[in-house]
């Protein structure tokens, strides 16, 4: 469950205010597959290419099982993982931000086997080093006090989703398997988390997992 949230403002982690990236987008086609990556150019050449070679190692080494020559241009690699058989089918991206010498993307992976599925995945660089950033660079939270604030908002998100359910569905098992899916205790109307759970429960909120906007961190 994807949550959009407000969590704080970007903090002195923003260098270099003004700072922007071109975003061009490198594009490879075969077999069902669609590819559009993005690729950034900058006055600085080599932040540029360190960036550029990461996003093609975020995007491309965790989903093709075939290999990749990488000594290739970009274009070349990503043509080269189109044409794969199988399994991972297509991406695309939208910039969230690109400004004050802080890129964020996010990325939409593609799935093509047995059956289709999506995953969505997010990363933010610093434009002046190439440096990909965790939450702890642009939050001004203790990893504690932030985490106790997403669980808090992920309670509120899950109360919302049960009674949109139960609205659609009534009483039934669908409204049911969400409440034991995502660890939900209707007599405190929280979500139970598994590092607080006797048994199985939800999934701790990954500190990690960010990306940003002009107005919000999104988690």
């Amino acid at each position: 469950m994807s949550l959009f949230l407000l969590v704080a403002m970007p903090g002195p982690a923003q260098p270099g205010p003004g700072l922007q990236a071109h975003v061009v987008t490198f594009s490879g086609k075969g077999r069902g597959a669609t590819f559009k990556l993005p690729q950034v150019a900058l006055e600085n050449r080599a932040v540029a290419e360190l960036i550029n070679r990461r996003l093609l190692r975020r995007v491309i080494a965790p989903n093709v099982d075939s290999p990749i020559d990488t000594t290739g241009t970009p274009a070349q690699q990503i043509r080269q993982a189109a044409a794969l058989d199988c399994c991972f089918s297509g991406v695309h991206y939208t910039v969230l931000l690109n400004q004050g010498a802080l890129l964020s993307l996010e990325l939409n992976l593609e799935y093509q086997g047995a059956y289709y599925y999506e995953r969505t995945d997010h990363i933010t660089f610093d434009l002046n080093t190439g440096r990909i950033l965790t939450l702890a660079d642009v939050v001004s939270d203790f990893p504690k006090a932030l985490s106790g604030r997403l669980r808090g908002a992920i309670s509120r998100r899950m109360a919302e989703e049960i009674a949109q359910a139960a609205a659609d569905y009534g009483d039934s098992a669908t409204v049911a398997d969400l409440r034991q899916r995502f660890g939900w205790d209707a007599r405190t109307r929280q979500v139970v988390f598994a590092r607080d759970a006797r048994q199985a429960g939800a999934t701790e909120p990954d500190l990690n997992e960010f990306a940003l906007s002009p107005q919000a961190v999104l988690l």
